[in-house]
């Protein structure tokens, strides 16, 4: 597989991360976010079943902080003044 479809591939399972992230309050466990992935059949760039370790370290390799860094990052910034 080639940059371009590895690309593809991770592209794909943060947009399915996405939904599975923001559909609670807290960003869920990895063991949980794994079992949904592969009851989907969402596989790896390298064919492989999804474990917490492989997707945490997805993640970090797209630039997140985790499914914690992930969530962070589709919250709208509160501009709120602190002040009152």
């Amino acid at each position: 597989m080639n940059r371009r479809e590895i690309k593809a591939v991770n592209s794909l399972v943060i947009d399915r991360l996405t939904s599975i992230v923001t559909a609670g309050f807290h960003a869920p466990p990895y063991a949980h976010v794994v079992a949904i992935l592969n009851a989907e059949g969402c596989r790896t760039s390298r064919g492989n079943e999804w474990t917490p370790k492989r997707l945490f370290r997805m993640l970090q390799r797209q630039g997140y902080s985790g499914l914690w860094g992930l969530r962070r990052s589709l919250e709208i910034p509160d501009y709120k003044n602190v002040n009152g």
